[in-house]
Parts: structure tokens; C-alpha cells; sequence
């Protein structure tokens, strides 16, 4: 929408805008929601990792926040569906690309 990137945006937060300003219309929707869910996908490891953490006050951090995220990721997945896009394929992607860039890092 003509929005110029904020100077505090990191690269790949700025990569995913740009990929957004490239599409329109139904495949904006597709691509937001796949989008959407790829990124709230990782309440499974807050509840993990957050809730086993030695600090106190990061598992009050991650009992506070993950009520809503847990909404977010389900109201994600719900529109995605609306939408067209299949929930679990949007995160099987996400995982698959996760895992070739790890393996490009080694």
C-alpha cells in the first residue's frame, strides 16, 4: 500500500512485507494467512521451553502471553481455511524452508 519500511525493521521482517506488496487480492488473503500461521505456529515451543524455564518471570511472561497467541494461531487457522489455504501445509512449508536455511548455515 505505499508504506515505506520502518527503519527498525530487521531483514527478514522486511522480506516478508515485500513478499505481501507482490500479490493482490484472493492471493494477498492466501499469502497473509499462510503467512499469519507460519508465524504464530510456534506456541508449542512457548509452552515448552517457556514453561520450563528457570526463571520465574519468563514463565509468567509465557503464562500471560500464550492465552493469546493460542487464540491468534486458532483464529489464524480458522480464516486460512476461509480462505483456502490448508493450515497444516502452510506449517509443513514453514518447517521445510526452517530446515533447508539451517542446513545452508552448517
Amino acid at each position: 500500500n505505499g508504506l515505506p519500511s520502518k527503519l527498525g525493521m530487521g531483514p527478514k521482517h522486511r522480506d516478508k512485507v515485500e513478499q505481501l506488496q507482490k500479490v493482490s487480492g484472493k492471493n494477498f488473503d492466501k499469502a497473509y494467512m499462510i503467512l499469519m500461521i507460519q508465524q504464530h505456529q510456534q506456541v508449542s515451543y512457548w509452552q515448552k521451553e517457556g514453561r520450563a524455564s528457570k526463571s520465574a518471570q519468563v514463565r509468567r511472561l509465557v503464562d500471560q502471553g500464550l492465552p493469546t497467541e493460542e487464540q491468534h494461531l486458532a483464529q489464524a487457522n480458522r480464516v486460512a481455511r476461509e480462505v483456502g489455504v490448508d493450515p497444516a501445509e502452510a506449517v509443513r512449508v514453514a518447517r521445510e524452508k526452517n530446515k533447508n536455511n539451517n542446513d545452508k548455515k552448517d
